[in-house]
């Protein structure tokens, strides 16, 4: 019945949603219950059947329910190097369930794993993002898309404009999240000097809004940065990265701390980080909590902050 629905079988589907959703509230959570725990792909074709089931499948909340309780899958990257001619190969991804974790190392394990084609190419081509099962691709000559491979639907966003277009020893970062009050996914670029010695330029941010399918530029923090170190992890409503700044040009080592970006206030906040901070680059999500891993003598540490909310 998922890959061939007869004509008897949707006029039915059809006539007693039709009814349920009409007559009786307890009809209408019985069918949703129903719909929740179907795959993306039958759901995209029970569109079809009324007006009724529609909207229901088209709604945020349903969407969100429905993501919640999916299946959670897990992207790898693959980077490996050919050692005899000491050449970098492109990287590729692959898309896994939570019980395919191959932890043990054993390439066996990639068996009939299909790698996970991109709607775009390129050399750079890098997963920034993902929320709600939606990845946030970023490339240097493709620009920023949104992708979601489970309906293989992809939005490319328009160019994002930036005043230090021209300047090539500029760096972007990347940010994605959802805004649940609008029900809007936001991309936020910040684009800062490459140069630690640069104290002094301004970083241009602009933020991009699905609903309104434009870019607009707001104003940077007032908490001085000179770069972003790490990529940007969305947890509880706020993007959040690493970065570092340094005084002036006799500053040699710099500090780091968290910068946050609420998607609902579009507020900058700073998060200090835990002492002794070390060398931290990256963040994480662990059990719906920000984690921070450092490193100092080749050993990684993994701080949890319980207390951010």
């Amino acid at each position: 019945m998922e890959e061939n629905l007869s004509l008897h079988e949707r006029s039915w589907w059809g006539f007693r949603s039709i009814n349920f959703l009409s007559d009786d509230y307890l009809y209408e959570d019985l069918i949703s219950q129903i719909f929740l725990r179907l795959p993306v792909k039958s759901l995209l074709r029970f569109r079809s059947i009324s007006k009724s089931i529609y909207h229901m499948i088209e709604n945020p909340n349903f969407i969100r329910m429905h993501t919640f309780q999916s299946r959670k899958r897990v992207i790898f990257r693959h980077r490996h190097l050919d050692e005899l001619v000491e050449k970098d190969f492109e990287d590729f991804f692959t898309s896994h369930s939570e019980d395919e974790l191959p932890l043990d190392g054993s390439l066996s394990k990639y068996t009939g794993i299909p790698v996970l084609k991109f709607p775009v190419s390129g050399f750079d081509i890098d997963i920034v993002g993902s929320c709600n099962g939606i990845l946030c691709l970023f490339g240097s000559r493709t620009g920023i898309s949104l992708w979601n491979p489970s309906i293989k639907r992809k939005l490319t966003l328009p160019y994002y404009p930036s005043w230090l277009d021209t300047n090539k020893s500029c760096k972007t970062a990347v940010g994605f999240g959802y805004e649940q009050i609008t029900h809007d996914y936001k991309v936020l670029t910040i684009t800062s000097p490459v140069s630690r010695q640069d104290t002094q330029s301004r970083h241009s941010i602009l933020v991009y809004s699905t609903n309104l399918g434009s870019w607009n530029e707001i104003a940077p923090p007032r908490t001085c940065f000179t770069h972003v170190i790490s990529r940007a992890c969305f947890i509880h409503g706020a993007l959040h990265w690493v970065v570092k700044h340094y005084q002036d040009q006799s500053d040699k080592t710099g500090h780091l701390f968290i910068l946050t970006f609420d998607l609902s206030t579009r507020v900058f906040g700073k998060i200090l980080l835990p002492e002794p901070n070390y060398e931290t680059r990256h963040l994480a999500i662990i059990n719906g909590s920000l984690a921070v891993i450092s490193t100092q003598n080749e050993l990684n540490l993994i701080r949890v902050n319980e207390r951010v909310q």
